[in-house]
């Protein structure tokens, strides 16, 4: 079931009195906090979408925000259009200034990627080499929870005693608040597909498997 931020609200004034149900300013703040709390404590399937970035040719690193500077975590990376689009490998970042920062690396299509710095809160994306030609490369990412998007989760209850808890406050009158909103935020991760920041494992390139074939006519031909 999904809540709107009015229904969430109604929620919180059912467990206050008259005089701290009016107090509106005071809620609205509280409902950011725990928005933001939740936000370092979920990455919720809803909140999985794409932007697509035009980059230059020359080009070395982007930063990248998303769609009006949403971008949480990247999970995804693809350079190129139509079916020359491939998916850039995430190279960890030890390893890709031991194997791929060569400042004097040939322009060409990048193949890796890493995140090494960034700026004003958004991750620049470093490819291995220079791009030859100017592309379109696509970000997959999930969004940033706000008060406007939290609609898009699936739990409305944890958004209730959370927002009470910082209205209350964490460590007083608001502590037994606080202790279901975290409970409920583990119910929401174990209802949810939830997918860590650790990136997935590849398998076999469409590339890799051609060749394949390739091997293993040329062995049976000569069998």
């Amino acid at each position: 079931m999904q809540f709107s931020k009015e229904t969430i609200l109604s929620g919180v004034k059912m467990a206050l009195s008259p005089a701290a149900r009016s107090r509106r300013n005071d809620l609205d703040m509280a409902m950011s906090l725990c928005v933001d709390d939740l936000s370092m404590k979920l990455q919720s399937v809803g909140m999985m979408t794409y932007k697509d970035e035009t980059v230059a040719i020359s080009t070395r690193t982007q930063t990248v925000s998303g769609d009006g500077g949403d971008l949480q975590y990247i999970y995804a990376v693809k350079f190129g259009t139509g079916s020359d689009q491939k998916l850039l490998e995430y190279v960890d970042q030890i390893m890709f200034l031991k194997q791929y920062d060569d400042p004097s690396a040939t322009a060409d299509e990048p193949t890796y990627y890493t995140i090494l710095t960034s700026s004003e809160g958004h991750p620049t994306i470093k490819f291995d080499v220079p791009t030859s030609a100017a592309d379109t490369m696509r970000v997959y990412y999930f969004a940033e929870l706000t008060k406007e998007t939290m609609t898009k989760i699936r739990s409305g209850s944890a958004l209730v005693n959370g927002t009470l808890a910082y209205f209350l406050g964490t460590a007083g009158e608001g502590a037994g608040y606080y202790e279901r909103f975290k409970e409920g935020v583990k119910q929401m991760r174990a209802s949810d597909n939830f997918r860590t920041k650790k990136h997935f494992e590849y398998g076999t390139s469409r590339e890799d498997i051609v060749i394949n074939n390739i091997k293993w006519n040329l062995r049976d031909k000569r069998s």
